[in-house]
């Protein structure tokens, strides 16, 4: 069981560390989308190609796709901010576990399972709640982008 458990723990070191490099990526493109999506908010007409003003329904488009934008780069964060406590425990996880391993400590041990436990329930948690998000969020962000787009066809 010993062994098994030493090489879960060499390869959950791999996976959080790369959970940390997707953490990282997601936090970026959350900015990216953020910024994007503001700059249609103030410059509606920038992305156009057009020197002069635009006419009402293109800047409503506009104005409701940087709307959109905003929106979804905020739920980015907001998924990288849930997804750092399961990642946390995780290495709390594999660290109390080598800990237990090297001084043979049986309390250690059982910390390290608490903090698996802890990831397990939070990442469980964190699926109901995502494809709840999910839904809610593509409900909330495109209802009013389709006010706006089958406006403009009008």
């Amino acid at each position: 069981m010993k062994t098994k458990l030493l090489s879960t723990m060499k390869w959950l070191t791999f996976i959080n560390i790369m959970n940390v490099v997707s953490l990282v990526f997601i936090i970026f493109v959350a900015i990216f989308y953020i910024g994007y999506g503001i700059i249609l908010l103030v410059f509606p007409n920038v992305f156009t190609h057009n020197d002069g003003m635009v006419d009402a329904n293109t800047m409503n488009i506009m104005v409701a796709m940087g709307s959109f934008i905003v929106i979804f780069g905020i739920f980015y964060l907001a998924m990288a901010g849930f997804y750092i406590i399961p990642l946390s425990q995780s290495f709390k996880f594999v660290s109390n576990l080598r800990s237990a391993f090297s001084d043979g400590s049986q309390m250690l041990l059982e910390v390290a399972n608490d903090c698996y436990c802890k990831c397990i329930k939070y990442i469980g948690i964190g699926i109901i709640a995502y494809i709840i998000a999910s839904i809610v969020f593509s409900i909330v962000a495109l209802v009013p982008f389709l006010y706006v787009v089958l406006g403009a066809m009008h």
